[in-house]
C-alpha cells in the first residue's frame, strides 16, 4: 500500500513549469501512438487555431504526462517543414518560454514548441512546378491537389527531416503579377517580404476580401472588370501581352470589401491603405483581432442607428451586412455592447466588461 501512494506521487506530482514537463514528454521512451481522434478535444482546437495550414503527421501519448504531436506544413514554400507541439494530460497546450508565458498567460500568447514562426505566402503558386524529394524523388505539382502527393510522400517516410526542394525557374502570381522565380536566393526574398507585405488584391494581409464585381484600370487605361476568381486570368492575360509593364491594374472605386463577413464600402485609396495598415497592427477585425484572440457568441453589436442586432453565431454576421446595405450612406461601423467574452488559442476564456478593458487587451495583441 505504502508503495502503491509512493508510486501515485511520482506519476501526478506538479512540474514547476511547462518546459519541465515539456522535457519529460520528450525523455519517455515509451510513449504510445495514437489517432488524431484520440487526441482531447482542448488539443485539437488549439492545433486548429495555433498550427493552420499544418497536418498531423504522428500523434504520441507520454502515459500519465501529455501528449507530443508532430505536424509538418501542408502547402507553400515550406511545404513539410516539421513542428512539434505539446499538451499536458488534460489537453493544454504547453510553452517553454517562462518569461513569455508569465507576460502573455491568459492574454492570447502562443503557446507550445517548435517552429510556429514561419512566414504565410502572400502570393500563388503557378502550376505545374516540380519538386525534388528529398530520395531525389520528383514530384510534379499540377494543381492545388498536387500538394497531397508531397503530403502522402512523408506519411511513407515518416521520419524524414529534410523538406523537398523546389526545381527553378518557377512562377508566382504576386498582387495579378506573374513573375520568374530563378533561384533560391530570389524565392526567400520574395517569402521574407511577405511578412511587411499588405498582401494582394483581393485578399490584404487575410484581414479583408475584395467583394466580386470589381474593376482594375491597367497601365493602359484598359479596364478590365473582375467578377469571380476566374477572371483573374484576364489581368494575367493583360501581363502576358504586356511583358514590359511593370505596373499593376488600379482598382476603380468605390469597391466594397469583407471583414469578418460585414460588407463595406471603400471609397478610395486613402480608406484602402489606412484598411491594410490596419490589418498590419492587427487591430481591424472584430471577433479576430491579430489571431490572438476570438470574440465568443453570442455578442451584441449596436450600429449606427442604435439598432442592437445579437449574433448568436458567424452565420448571424449576415444580419450586420444587410443593415450596412441597407445605409450605404454610414460608414460608421456597430460597436459591442459589453460586457464580451473573448478566447485565447489556448481555451482560456476572459470576460471583458468595458470598452477601455477592451482597447488594453488589445495593445497585448
Amino acid at each position: 500500500m505504502f508503495c502503491m501512494s509512493c508510486q501515485d506521487t511520482m506519476i501526478t506530482k506538479d512540474f514547476t513549469s511547462d518546459l519541465e514537463l515539456i522535457v519529460a514528454i520528450q525523455n519517455v521512451e515509451n510513449k504510445v501512438v495514437i489517432s488524431m481522434n484520440s487526441l482531447p478535444e482542448e488539443s485539437k482546437i488549439a492545433i486548429n487555431t495555433t498550427y493552420s495550414g499544418n497536418y498531423i503527421s504522428k500523434s504520441e501519448l507520454a502515459p500519465e504526462l501529455g501528449y507530443q504531436v508532430d505536424l509538418r506544413k501542408h502547402k507553400g514554400r515550406q511545404v513539410a517543414n516539421k513542428s512539434v507541439a505539446y499538451f499536458d494530460i488534460d489537453g493544454r497546450m504547453l510553452i517553454a518560454d517562462e518569461d513569455f508565458k508569465a507576460k502573455k498567460r491568459g492574454r492570447g500568447g502562443k503557446k507550445g514548441m517548435g517552429n510556429r514562426g514561419a512566414l504565410e505566402d502572400c502570393f500563388d503558386f503557378v502550376y505545374p512546378f516540380t519538386l525534388v524529394m528529398p530520395d531525389v524523388s520528383e514530384i510534379e505539382i499540377s494543381d492545388v491537389e498536387g500538394w497531397d502527393l508531397v503530403k502522402a510522400w512523408y506519411e511513407v517516410n515518416p521520419e524524414e527531416e529534410e523538406r523537398p526542394l523546389f526545381v527553378f525557374p518557377l512562377n508566382i502570381l504576386v498582387e495579378e503579377s506573374e513573375m520568374t522565380i530563378n533561384d533560391e536566393d530570389e524565392f526567400r526574398a520574395i517569402a521574407e517580404g511577405c511578412e511587411n507585405s499588405k498582401g494582394r488584391d483581393g485578399k490584404r494581409g487575410d484581414c479583408f476580401e475584395v467583394v466580386y464585381p470589381f474593376t482594375l484600370i491597367m497601365p493602359d487605361s484598359t479596364l478590365v472588370t473582375l467578377d469571380s476568381d476566374d477572371d483573374r486570368a484576364l489581368v494575367k492575360a493583360w501581363h502576358d501581352a504586356h511583358p514590359e509593364v511593370k505596373e499593376k491594374g488600379l482598382f476603380v472605386f468605390p469597391i466594397n470589401i469583407l471583414l469578418d463577413g460585414i460588407e463595406m464600402t471603400i471609397s478610395d485609396e486613402g480608406e484602402l491603405k489606412a484598411t491594410a495598415e490596419g490589418c498590419k497592427n492587427g487591430k481591424d477585425r472584430d471577433g479576430k483581432r491579430g489571431d490572438c484572440f476570438e470574440i465568443v457568441y453570442p455578442f451584441t453589436l449596436m450600429m449606427p442607428d442604435s439598432t442592437l442586432i445579437i449574433l448568436e453565431s458567424e452565420e448571424d454576421r449576415a444580419a450586420v451586412k444587410s443593415w450596412h446595405e441597407a445605409n450605404p450612406e454610414v460608414k460608421e461601423r456597430g460597436t459591442f455592447v459589453f460586457p464580451i467574452s473573448l478566447e485565447y488559442p489556448d481555451g482560456v476564456k476572459v470576460e471583458i466588461d468595458t470598452k477601455e478593458d477592451f482597447k488594453e487587451i488589445k495593445k497585448d495583441c
